[in-house]
């Protein structure tokens, strides 16, 4: 595989999307050194790749997030983008093995997150993407992955704009995103490591069950709780 005249050795798959597959690789002039390269399925979206190369680019400075690379085509025309290799456990897969996590555990990982999203807000960065498979773990070090459908702040929502159990409602008000929606997806991520469940499930934000349970009326956002 060569990206800009720099020959990768492609090894195992790491991970799946719905986009792109990740695998582990190798650069032919740096040794042992593992790199990660997501391939995206489509080789026809290059606005996906430009968006994601450009939001990577902006958060080289920003703590807990992944770092690029490299980007371009492959012999093969994939449209590519090389990342350094994060090490350790998915949250989820970490769970399923170790069970519900500690408070103090719990407070780390959202301390992690939470300098990764402020870093990310302050340059106008919405994740959208926040969930346990997107959450790597390795010790006390955690990195917020996977910012391939991240959007600027204020980016209009499309009828394209898909969603699963993890997204966020503020969107629907407004028709925008905003950093609202990761600290709604951030308060999910709580309930799942105290529990390992989710607080309601619905599979699209057109369900019906996601109004309910995911909206406040504007007029109670106001609302002073008695003491």
């Amino acid at each position: 595989m060569c990206i800009r005249d720099r020959k990768y050795s492609v090894n195992d798959c790491v991970g799946k999307g719905g986009c792109a597959t990740i695998y582990r690789c190798y650069h032919k002039n740096k040794g042992d050194k593992t790199f990660a390269i997501k391939v995206f399925k489509d080789n026809t979206r290059f606005e996906m790749l430009d968006r994601e190369v450009d939001i990577l680019t902006s958060l080289e400075n920003v703590p807990n997030t992944p770092k690029i690379l490299d980007h371009g085509v492959d012999e093969e025309g994939r449209i590519c983008i090389v990342l350094e290799f994060i090490y350790g456990s998915a949250l989820d897969d970490y769970m399923r093995e170790n069970g519900p996590l500690s408070y103090i555990q719990t407070c780390n990982i959202i301390k992690k997150i939470l300098s990764a999203l402020k870093g990310a807000h302050q340059l106008g960065i919405v994740h959208l993407d926040i969930k346990p498979e997107n959450i790597m773990i390795n010790g006390s070090e955690v990195t917020l992955l996977d910012w391939g459908v991240s959007q600027k702040k204020g980016t209009r929502v499309t009828d394209s704009f898909g969603g699963n159990d993890y997204y966020s409602p503020p969107e629907i008000y407004r028709a925008k995103f905003f950093p609202e929606s990761d600290f709604y997806a951030l308060a999910w991520i709580i309930n799942y490591c105290f529990t390992m469940k989710q607080p309601y499930l619905f599979n699209e934000i057109k369900d019906d069950w996601y109004y309910p349970v995911a909206h406040c009326p504007v007029s109670y956002t106001h609302l002073t709780l008695p003491t």
